[in-house]
Order: C-alpha cells, then structure tokens, then sequence
C-alpha cells in the first residue's frame, strides 16, 4: 500500500526556543499515513541539539517514516529563506509544514490531508485550526463556522485576490493550516526572498492573482495551533521581531496587491489601502505626532472606520504604555 501512496514532507522549523519541539515531533510520529518524509530544519540556532532530535526520531519512528533530515543552517536566514531551502532539500509531493511549537491536530490528520489532494487535484489547501493556550487547551477553532459560510463562497481566483489579502475577514487563511503541492512550487515558483519571517499571505496573493485557486478544506481540523507566538504578539511594544514581521506585510501590500487596481475593483482597493496605511501606521506608531497619525486615519471614509480603530488604539498602547486589552476594550478590533 505504502508504494500507492505519495510521499508527504513535513517540515518542522525552528529557532532558539525548543520547549515544544519534541512534542511537535511526537505529533508526526503518531501519524498513521503510510508514506512520511521528516524535515527539522533549524534556522542557525547557536545550541540546536541535533544529534539529540536525531536520536530521538530514529528512538521512536515507525515504518511510515521513510525518510528522516535534520540540519542546522549556517546562519539565521530567517522563516522564508529556510522553508525554500527545506523544501530544495526534501522529495514529498506534498508539503505539510508545522510550528515547532504547535502540533497536530489527531494521528490521521496527514492522511486526510494527502487523500484530499489526490481526491480533489488541488494545489494548496486550506486546513482549519484549533487556537490553544500554552499547555494546548482548546480556547476556539479558526475559522467560525460563520466566515468559513464566507470564506467558501470565494470560489474563483478573482475573487480570492481581492478578499483572502486584507484582513477584512479575521479568520482568513495562514500558514499553520496551510498546505501546498510540489506542482503548485514548479508553476508558482518557491516563496518570495525578499520577504524575511512572512510567507502565508505573500503566497496567496501571488499565487491569486496568477490565477491559481486555493482549496477549502475547513472540515479538516490539522494543527493545535499555540497562541502567543511573533504573529499573536500581545506586549506593550512592538518588538524587533514583530516589526520586521509587519514591514514584510507591508512589502507584500506594495509588491503584491496595490500595484493590482484593476484586478481589485474599486472597493477591494479602497480596503487594501487601508489595511496598508494601518500597518504602516504600526509600525511608525512610537515615533508619528498623533496630529499626523490622525490626519492619516480620517483621510478615509468612515465605511472603512472600524479597521482604522486599530491604527488609534496601537498608538495609544504604544503612546501611553498600555496593554493590548486595555487600549482596545472600547473597540470591538479586528485584530492584527
């Protein structure tokens, strides 16, 4: 049987901080999918034990795992260039990517991954997630049953470029649940290395507006997804991390959606100008007057209000030293 099925890669990326790696690893190896291809891959880390992962898989693997690589880089290269770099290095015609800090879902979740390729002919499926605290108890899934009614309804490339890039629907898509197909990296090329830590939603607006459909694939629950990480970053400052973070999204707006007009439609570019303004504002929050900060907010119309609620209340946590909660408990925000 093992012969009839394709082989899976999955990466695992890591930096620094190994408390949950061994459990992400745990959550591969439980896998009952006949075919599996394991990735570490650290992103030059000065401490990465990787004689002691090593060891630790082949202690523990199972027949399924075919093929097992460990490696340091040489230098932290950071989250894009890794991932191009694993997946040069690897020979799954599916990829499936996991947190080094988050795991699977359940032991069947590769296997109803890869079926559901082979099934349907996608390229790049969109999994659901199960948010968790930092010991992985359930807090709620992502996305609601509400957006995923929403998100479904984006059935052509068109209308995917124009909804799935903005944040205007909190629950979109990411790269925890994110999984594509090696025809999908020989079309659309591997991930863009200009962009530094963000690939998710880089991809889907390349990929998008090239013409290529992502699939739906809610009714799959594939990662225990740990909240707290760069993405969810909750202090009172924006740290340098989580910086670099948003001036990649900030890239992408410029790069990959605004120079797109036409495609967009008119509406679709009024938001994802907004949403570029707000990250900018984040980002420039410590040093801009607040004079200058709300000339930029109200310079649109007050449909697109709401979004900028949280570029007023980032300021004011950032201004005033308050905490996320304390600064956005008169909003009902969106997020970031």
């Amino acid at each position: 049987m093992t012969d009839t099925k394709p082989l899976v890669t999955c990466i695992i990326l890591a930096y620094k901080k190994y408390d949950y790696l061994f459990d992400a690893i745990d959550s591969v190896l439980m896998q009952n999918y006949p075919n599996i291809e394991l990735v570490i891959a650290d992103d030059g880390s000065p401490d990465f034990p990787l004689s002691d992962v090593a060891l630790y898989i082949n202690d523990r693997k199972g027949d399924n795992i075919r093929n097992i690589l460990v490696y340091s880089n040489e230098r932290n290269l950071g989250t894009v260039k890794s991932y191009n770099i694993a997946i040069s290095k690897s020979s799954g015609q599916y990829f499936v990517s996991l947190a080094s800090d988050d795991a699977f879902y359940d032991q069947e979740v590769i296997s109803r991954v890869a079926d559901r390729f082979v099934t349907t002919g996608a390229i790049v499926l969109l999994c659901s997630q199960l948010y968790c605290d930092g010991d992985l108890r359930p807090l709620r899934y992502c996305p609601s049953k509400r957006r995923v009614k929403k998100i479904e309804k984006l059935d052509t490339p068109q209308k995917q470029f124009r909804n799935l890039n903005f944040w205007t629907l909190i629950d979109t898509p990411c790269g925890a649940a994110t999984y594509f197909s090696r025809e999908c990296v020989e079309k659309y090329g591997y991930y863009d290395e200009q962009y530094l830590l963000v690939e998710d939603c880089t991809r889907i607006a390349a990929v998008s507006r090239k013409g290529g459909i992502y699939s739906f694939a809610y009714d799959i629950v594939s990662v225990k997804y740990r909240m707290g990480g760069m993405s969810q970053e909750n202090s009172k400052v924006i740290s340098p991390t989580k910086a670099k973070l948003l001036k990649d999204v900030v890239l992408c707006f410029e790069k990959e959606i605004l120079p797109y007009k036409k495609e967009l439609g008119f509406w679709a570019y009024r938001r994802a100008l907004a949403h570029y303004k707000q990250k900018v504002c984040m980002v420039e929050a410590r040093r801009m007057g607040l004079g200058t900060l709300l000339s930029l907010v109200f310079a649109y119309n007050f449909s697109i209000l709401y979004w900028n609620m949280d570029i007023i209340t980032t300021y004011i946590r950032h201004m005033l030293g308050m905490d996320r909660h304390k600064a956005g408990v008169l909003f009902d925000q969106k997020g970031v």
